[in-house]
């Protein structure tokens, strides 16, 4: 749509007076009088014919929306001329707006009317004969002036009155079969706007209005998107559509089920999301044979958008996906939630960028929607149809991983088990907020299916075998159902347990040692004595020359004991003594499931400083330290971002320091910038102060580096 062009701020509030008090036609009709007007010299020869025309229909409308105002003695179904006729419109007009006699605007107004009037609209819109165009001399830029003087008095008096509308609506509302004249009347007198199509369409009860409204098109062109700038920045705004909300209470009443589906369809494909959430709740009341076509047309719909900004709008496409589940229409119905569900492409951004900002899925519905649909509809497709359910969210799965950084590299390894330690209900509190909503619902979904039967298992083993490489957590799923899973077999648990690269995997222990802990006893001797072996033979050390003796036999005995704690009760009793032994050395295994918690020695980044010590510090003395210390690049030494974990705690323990040198952030490191917002926003999660304008300014500083870095 061409940007609307208004020379004053009067033509706009016109404009939108226009809009709210009679129609969008009458006011797009003066928006475009405004721009042939708004060069001084246009292009168009016969621009004042084309305003004459365009301001004709503006007036014309007006009387419209004031004719059930205007009283007996003036009733315009009088019998007479045109031109009589409107004479009279504009005395009644005039009237029912209080506007005195003697007003200039009622003196401009009586001016306007007649056929052959020389200073009148009939004869600024039409040709003179076969002469040249009327040029837009003094003598039209006054009329143009006088017309944006009388509009703007006419719309102030009628903004301010009711001038019988609320009367006319009673009417028609009560109206239980409305006659053709009903109709005419809402759609030529009653005003064509928000307000009071509200009024009219809020209080009609009535399921018959439906087929008489649908056939005068009243429903096939629902309001757009309306787009704009304010104070330089572009915004975007969906208007409520008043018949929607009509057409939602009509859809509860069968016998408007029929035309109601055909409305949905001969509507014109809108940009207002506001629309499509009216259909939606539509599609929630219509059976569900009349609903698939539009569903079709709606899943397409959705496939275009790269992000629908209306939450509410997302939870209520979901609604349908599950209602079409529940009712056999698995078709329709995966396709509309994959669609949903689906992730849009990433540009790649660089390497700076990505430092400063994590990357994250791009997802074209809100989180807590995209949550919602795999929480409460998606448990219906896996009952409809579990295996293709159940490699939908693999398939999904693996791109958020991807898109978030967090797949296994080529080598195989990945930190699953640093960002989503657990996989078990309970454990989704950590780490990217889609990719985890995505495992949980995966882990829910092999749950509900694999449960069922051991064929079950096996098809969900074999389907999240085939991931393995994107990630850890396919093969972790698979220890978590072998485990909760009463279709599982004995001999399948030791098939996992007894495998050397799943006892060793890091990001397994957790689901490895769970599944361990109940199952050891029950295992044949010759599986005991191979995991007993796998012990025995130690942990995998990587790099062991870059350590001394002394850390590597403190490391193999914590993870000694911590390997043996699991199946304390189960051990043979040589093992047990050994067992003791550790125990009385070093102390009992703490949480012995998780392996970054029981050996940090080893694991997770470190810092050269503890919070204490850099809180000791001035801060000039820490911004210093910042800039110039340089990790020694040892393995497992202290790291950036082990020391931006650290800054983090000590900005969310006490940001006061920060506050005075917030501008000097700006030259550090971008894992250091992070450490910083990281704690601000601890402090925001936990309601605690903030000094908004200075964490603004450095949220600004960080944008604009980051900016900079895409410009190099």
């Amino acid at each position: 749509m061409r940007e609307r062009t208004f020379e004053f701020r009067a033509q706009e509030v016109i404009f939108d007076r226009l809009r709210h008090l009679v129609g969008e036609g009458p006011a797009e009709f003066w928006a475009d009088a405004c721009w042939l007007l708004s060069t001084p010299d246009s292009p168009v020869e016969s621009v004042t014919h084309l305003v004459g025309h365009l301001l004709r229909e503006v007036e014309s409308a007006i009387r419209a929306v004031l004719q059930p105002a205007f009283d007996e003695v003036h009733s315009v179904r009088d019998r007479g001329s045109n031109g009589d006729q409107h004479h009279r419109e504009v005395s009644s007009a005039l009237k029912a707006l209080g506007i005195e006699p003697d007003h200039p605007a009622a003196e401009a107004w009586r001016r306007l009317p007649g056929k052959d009037n020389e200073y009148g609209l009939s004869r600024r819109a039409h040709r003179d004969s076969l002469a040249f165009p009327r040029p837009a001399d003094g003598e039209f830029q006054a009329f143009w002036q006088e017309m944006q003087a009388l509009l703007g008095v006419v719309l102030d008096r009628l903004e301010a009155s009711d001038v019988g509308q609320r009367a006319l609506i009673e009417r028609l509302q009560s109206k239980k079969t409305p006659s053709a004249e009903d109709v005419k009347a809402l759609r030529n007198q009653v005003p064509n706007s928000f307000i009071a199509h509200q009024q009219f369409f809020a209080g009609l009860s009535a399921p018959s209005w439906v087929t008489p409204l649908a056939e005068a098109g009243m429903f096939q062109r629902p309001p757009g998107a309306v787009t704009g700038t304010n104070e330089g920045r572009l915004f975007i705004s969906f208007p409520g559509w008043p018949e929607g909300e009509y057409l939602e209470r009509m859809a509860t009443l069968p016998e408007a089920h029929g035309p109601i589906s055909e409305v949905l369809l001969a509507a014109v494909l809108s940009d207002n999301l506001r629309v499509h959430y009216h259909f939606a709740g539509i599609a929630l009341s219509l059976p569900i044979d009349l609903t698939i076509p539009w569903v079709i047309r709606e899943t397409a719909w959705v496939e275009t958008q790269q992000f629908i900004p209306l939450t509410i709008l997302g939870r209520r496409l979901g609604a349908v996906a599950a209602r079409l589940a529940a009712a056999g229409r698995s078709e329709e119905a995966f396709s509309l939630a994959t669609t949903l569900l689906s992730l849009c492409p990433r540009q790649a951004a660089p390497e700076a960028d990505e430092r400063l900002v994590p990357l994250k899925p791009v997802v074209r519905i809100g989180y807590w929607d995209y949550r919602e649909i795999l929480r409460s509809v998606w448990p219906s497709l896996v009952t409809a149809d579990g295996l293709r359910a159940i490699q939908a969210l693999c398939a999904l799965l693996e791109l958020a991983l991807r898109q978030s950084g967090l797949s296994a590299n080529e080598s195989g390894v990945d930190t699953s088990y640093i960002w989503r330690p657990a996989l078990e209900q309970g454990g989704e509190d950590h780490g990217e907020e889609i990719v985890n909503s995505l495992i949980t619902a995966l882990r829910a979904s092999t749950e509900l299916y694999a449960t069922e039967s051991i064929s079950n298992l096996e098809s969900v083993l074999m389907i999240l075998g085939r991931h393995r490489t994107a990630s850890s957590v396919f093969e972790r799923l698979c220890l978590h159902l072998l485990r909760v899973c009463p279709s599982a077999t004995l001999r399948l648990q030791a098939q996992w347990l007894t495998d050397s690269r799943t006892f060793h995997g890091l990001s397994f222990r957790h689901e490895y040692t769970l599944l361990l802990k109940p199952k050891f006893a029950a295992l044949s001797s010759a599986d005991q004595d191979l995991i007993l072996r796998l012990i025995e033979a130690g942990p995998r050390i990587p790099s062991p020359e870059d350590h001394s003796e002394q850390e590597i036999s403190e490391f193999r005995t914590t993870w000694t004991r911590d390997r043996l704690a699991p199946i304390a009760e189960s051990l043979p009793p040589e093992w047990r003594v050994r067992n003791r032994e550790l125990v009385d050395a070093i102390g009992e295994a703490r949480q012995p499931e998780y392996p970054f918690r029981t050996s940090s020695v080893f694991l997770g980044a470190s810092s050269p400083l503890t919070a204490d010590e850099l809180r000791a510090m001035t801060p000039a003395v820490m911004l210093e330290f910042l800039r110039t210390w340089e990790p020694l690049g040892d393995f497992l030494g202290p790291t950036p971002e082990g020391l931006g974990s650290v800054l983090s705690e000590v900005v969310r323990s006490d940001p006061a320091p920060f506050y005075r040198y917030i501008d000097e952030l700006e030259s550090l490191d971008p894992t250091y910038i992070r450490g910083v917002l990281s704690g601000f926003h601890a402090r925001v999660m936990a309601k605690q102060e903030v000094r908004w304008e200075l964490l603004l300014s450095l949220c600004r500083l960080a944008i604009e580096r980051s900016a900079g870095s895409c410009a190099d």
